[in-house]
């Protein structure tokens, strides 16, 4: 008599009998994260100065850059004679493709060379309190 398991492999390999692989099921993919805020306040403050609007670029910084500009306005003139203020934009930018380190109400993204963008969180959003700053 032939035990039952060789009966099987015989029928496989005289091509009576194809075995199928088995696919393991698809991996369950967590449902997408709402973006960070601490990203979501960089990429606000970079859509609203890249598009001119001043305004909604000074209400993404700090206290500190409201003292020292006396209105958005004035904000937006600086922003504007900046001769690196396209090349500061996209460092910014770039940061946002590294890790975010939060401390507290301080944040900050990597630039590069020892620098940071430094956000703290005023209320219950973050803003951003220096764009090019040591460790």
């Amino acid at each position: 008599m032939i035990p039952h398991g060789l009966r099987a492999l015989a029928l496989v390999f005289c091509g009576c009998v194809t075995v199928q692989p088995i696919t393991p099921p698809a991996p369950v993919l967590a449902p997408a994260r709402a973006e960070d805020p601490v990203r979501a306040a960089l990429r606000s403050f970079l859509a609203a100065a890249r598009a001119s609007q001043f305004e909604a670029a000074f209400e993404c910084v700090s206290e500190k850059w409201h003292r020292r500009y006396a209105s958005a306005a004035a904000f937006g003139d600086d922003l504007a004679r900046e001769p690196m203020a396209a090349e500061r934009l996209a460092q910014v930018e770039r940061s946002l493709e590294g890790p975010v380190q939060v401390a507290g109400t301080r944040a900050t993204l990597g630039l590069g060379d020892g620098r940071v963008i430094v956000l703290t969180r005023q209320g219950e959003r973050w803003v951003i309190d220096e764009l090019d700053a040591r460790k």
